[in-house]
């Protein structure tokens, strides 16, 4: 099974009636194009109390404090 950079079948046949009104990009289902219309936004919503970095997703947020994206992190981790 082939996938397209939307993780999506390829070949798959399912409408994409959900569009992004900032860049256009379609998708299969309403949640989707709701956590993309995050990354439009000009004040990311998710902000790391370490390094004071923001994220769109909540998701972001979490995989950067649990590793040592974070340069604060970093130093307190090693």
């Amino acid at each position: 099974e082939r996938k397209n950079s939307a993780g999506d079948i390829a070949g798959s046949d399912i409408p994409r009636n959900y569009k992004c009104s900032n860049c256009g990009i379609s998708f299969k289902r309403s949640s989707d194009l709701k956590r993309h219309e995050k990354i439009h936004l000009k004040v990311p919503p998710n902000i790391c109390p370490l390094c004071h970095k923001g994220f769109a997703r909540k998701d972001a947020l979490k995989r950067h404090v649990d590793t040592l994206t974070c340069k604060r992190n970093r130093q307190r981790l090693l």
